[in-house]
């Protein structure tokens, strides 16, 4: 091969040498190959403590001096060797560390009836019991503590006005066992429940929660569940987009962020996890486009644990409510305010939160905020004002009182918030 290699290079280049200079070239490569296999033996013959005490002179073409080499530090991030990183296993190798803890919930109303006949056995449990609705969840205890969607379970709610409570939830672990449980607490604003079963003492794999802060476009993802009543569904994509707003989807009334996913979610997803390669579960999936495809929709994990820590707690979530609508100041936008407005709009603003509207008679209002007010610090903070961080502050803030630094375009003011709950809305 080598010759043959040789042969046609020297043939090419050197047409008019004939054959001996074929011949002299095909002689001089054989020679130095034999050269370089005696070499690899004695090399190899060697251990590597031998190998580390020699000295070996640096190798450079014949007639030049070697070129200083600038610092290169090795590179040890996964980031930059994806390839490494990445096996033609990695999906696999995270549904197997989330799996074990997905389960499939079914609604089972608290009055029995008969299976229609001809009806998919699919669509009812042992005994005949109908199913009302059906879903997933991932266990978040191992004592018993099921999360899902509260439009999972909400027809295992007690209905208003009727007697006795609402019906019971069968949870089917991976394993295959069945076993009984019950809505212990449900919070319908942010979609979520929390699903108590009967373990029997036994521990069962609980979910390993990650964190949605981190997350970034294009990191793969993975949604782990039951659509179509198919027990173990796994599919997989990137993550679209770490904060669609709630009105973007239409959803009237709701103050939240959503990751949108092209993992394929289909009905029966409902209440799974939406894990990260590491198997942690960074979202509950929720949402889908019915009139597009690869267009999904999860609660992040870093909202639903503070609802969780709420319902636990106190079997309900206490939203504050202080009665005004917010937007993030950037400095584009503000520039763009400032030019719109000289004269009410503050000088010298590049960020904070910007006050457009207060609600009459509201926290916000007896306060003293005004509409136009750029609100730049609260409580202890002395970063940059933002519209989640004061969002995140009034929540640990509900029932007690939050001081805000406020700049206007006459005069600055500090205030004191009183911040009241939701329920307590006016």
């Amino acid at each position: 091969m080598i010759g043959a290699a040789a042969s046609q290079g020297y043939g090419l280049v050197h047409q008019w040498d004939g054959t001996a200079l074929y011949d002299s070239a095909l002689q001089s490569l054989n020679g130095r190959l034999a050269s370089v296999s005696e070499d690899v033996r004695a090399w190899g013959g060697r251990s590597a403590a031998q190998l580390e005490r020699m000295q070996l002179p640096a190798w450079r073409p014949a007639g030049r001096e070697p070129s200083p080499s600038p610092s290169i530090s090795p590179c040890t991030s996964a980031a930059a060797a994806p390839a490494a990183a990445l096996g033609p296993h990695f999906i696999a190798d995270a549904a197997a560390k989330a799996g074990p803890a997905v389960v499939h919930l079914a609604v089972v109303p608290p009055v029995v009836s008969a299976r229609p006949a001809g009806a998919p056995a699919r669509f009812a449990l042992q005994g005949g019991a109908a199913l009302s609705g059906s879903g997933s969840g991932f266990v978040l205890r191992e004592d018993g503590l099921i999360l899902t969607n509260a439009h999972v379970v909400a027809g295992a709610l007690p209905r208003p006005g009727a007697r006795g409570g609402g019906g019971g939830v069968a949870v089917t672990l991976q394993d295959g066992r069945l076993l009984e449980g019950q809505v212990l607490c449900c919070d319908r604003v942010s979609d979520l429940a929390i699903v108590k079963v009967d373990t029997g003492g036994v521990t069962l794999p609980a979910a390993r929660l990650g964190a949605s802060a981190g997350l970034r476009v294009g990191e793969f993802v993975l949604a782990l569940g039951s659509p179509l009543h198919l027990h173990k569904s796994v599919t997989a994509g990137i993550v679209s987009c770490v904060d669609r707003k709630a009105e973007e989807l239409g959803l009237v009334g709701a103050d939240a962020d959503y990751i949108q996913t092209d993992a394929a979610i289909n009905s029966g997803n409902s209440g799974g996890p939406l894990v990260n390669l590491a198997g942690e579960v960074v979202g509950i999936t929720s949402l889908l486009a019915v009139s597009a495809d690869g267009v999904s929709f999860a609660i992040p994990i870093d909202a639903a644990k503070g609802v969780v820590d709420q319902l636990l707690a106190r079997g309900r979530v206490a939203r504050p409510y202080i009665g005004i609508k917010m937007l993030q100041l950037t400095r584009a936008n503000a520039l763009l305010l400032a030019k719109r407005d000289p004269a009410g709009f503050p000088a010298g603003i590049a960020g904070g939160v910007l006050v457009p509207h207060v609600a009459p008679r509201s926290p916000a209002a007896r306060a003293g905020l005004r509409p136009g007010d750029v609100i730049v610090g609260f409580g202890e903070e002395r970063t940059e004002a933002t519209t989640g961080g004061l969002v995140a502050a009034l929540a640990a803030q509900v029932g007690q009182p939050l001081a805000l630094r406020v700049r206007r375009a006459r005069q600055d003011a500090e205030l004191t918030l009183h911040v009241v709950a939701s329920e307590a809305q006016p």
